[in-house]
């Protein structure tokens, strides 16, 4: 039976042998799967061609890139409510949604027989008295005009009367004479300018009753205050409106405009009448840059930017839209590139070129992000072949194939 301390001594001689077998497998190991092995796996991996998406970097191709802001959309043309002016029930209605309208086009008319027969029949019996009082004036002015002249003939036979007159009694009854001929004139011409304005104030206020008469008649049909494409619908046929009820909306033809805001380094970066693109519920409309403000506003620190569409595209105002604006290069020596295209690390930024079939990592410097681009201010040439993607799994010098 072996002692306590030839057990102590037997198991400190397993343990050397254990260690002694642990250190050789890992000499083995490194001998056989080592850097050699690791260089073999790089090797076999760079062998191996990976199939990337490239693009070639140009100032023509890669100086811009597009912002995409959300926008709501207002009439460029104007825009006009359609507002009932009278109550009652609709008879007929006489337009839809999309529809182009012009200026006083009839929308819709009320149903309201007695009313517009009321109405009728007033606007009818106002004509004429209007015609009555027209013709009772031109009547008076002639009047006027024989009295005048019947008043000058009398002043004239009495002046040859007093030129013929002999005697002292003659001469007097001459003068007198005269005279009365001159206070009949003068009575006259007071007379007939009474007589004619009385006449005219007299077709003035028949005038201005002929006047309300058909604006309240006119108010038993709706018309369109503007020319237009109509885009909201409010009646039907035997809907009842009050005064005041809105029965439609009707935007002014032609073009939809926006603003947008854009921070100091954006608005640099913009140019007046450079075209946009205005995307509605999938379909790309085409549109242009106006104006853009050189001040601030005060509330956001933000610059506005104008926006007006080239296209007629009117019936789509007050609905919202995206608009892709271009952004332009903060100098010549730059290039936008897809962003999924930039390998961002902590300690390295890095894109990767093709030269020869093969991958060919590059170190950047990098600019600002706009949208899906970003700005590559130093690290590429023009020219050069930029894999765009499929980039994140190269390693460099791998053997590559274009999509």
């Amino acid at each position: 039976m072996k002692t306590p301390e030839e057990i102590r001594k037997h198991k400190r001689n397993q343990n050397i042998i254990s260690a002694l077998i642990l250190i050789l497998g890992t000499f083995f190991a490194y001998i056989f799967f080592g850097p050699k092995n690791q260089d073999k796996q790089i090797e076999s991996v760079q062998e191996t061609a990976s199939l990337v998406k490239v693009m070639t970097i140009s100032q023509d191709s890669s100086k811009k890139a597009k912002l995409e802001k959300t926008v709501s959309l207002s009439a460029g043309g104007g825009q006009a409510q359609v507002i009932s002016e009278f109550s009652g029930r609709i008879k007929a209605v006489n337009f839809e949604v999309g529809e182009k309208v012009s200026e006083g086009q009839v929308l819709a008319i009320f149903d309201q027989s007695e009313s517009q027969n009321s109405l009728r029949v007033s606007l009818e019996s106002v004509e004429k008295n209007y015609q009555l009082t027209k013709d009772n004036l031109e009547e008076t002015k002639d009047l006027v005009e024989k009295n005048i002249d019947l008043a000058n003939r009398a002043v004239k036979i009495a002046e040859i009367g007093k030129d013929q007159a002999n005697t002292d009694d003659e001469k007097n009854l001459a003068e007198q004479n005269l005279k009365i001929a001159k206070d009949q004139k003068k009575q006259a011409e007071v007379s007939a300018e009474i007589q004619i304005n009385g006449a005219k104030i007299q077709l003035e206020q028949v005038a201005q009753a002929l006047k309300q008469s058909k604006i309240a008649y006119e108010k038993t049909i709706i018309k369109s205050p503007i020319s237009g494409v109509i885009n909201s619908k409010k009646i039907n046929p035997q809907d009842f409106l009050s005064l005041g009820q809105v029965v439609a909306s009707v935007v002014g033809e032609g073009k939809v405009e926006t603003v947008l805001y854009l921070n100091q380094e954006e608005i640099d970066r913009i140019k007046i009448n450079d075209s946009v693109e205005i995307v509605i519920d999938g379909k790309n409309y085409s549109g242009k840059i106006d104006s853009y403000s050189k001040i601030a506003n005060e509330n956001n620190g933000r610059f506005e930017v104008k926006i007006v569409s080239t296209d007629n595209i009117s019936r789509n105002a007050n609905q919202t839209a995206e608009v892709f604006l271009n952004i332009y290069l903060a100098n010549q020596a730059s290039f936008f590139v897809p962003l999924d295209s930039v390998n961002i690390g902590q300690t390295k930024k890095e894109v990767f070129v093709v030269r020869d079939g093969k991958a060919v990592a590059k170190n950047v410097e990098l600019g600002k992000i706009i949208g899906t681009q970003i700005e590559i201010l130093s690290g590429l040439e023009n020219g050069e072949v930029l894999v765009v993607e499929n980039s994140r799994n190269l390693q460099d010098g791998q053997l590559v194939k274009l999509k």
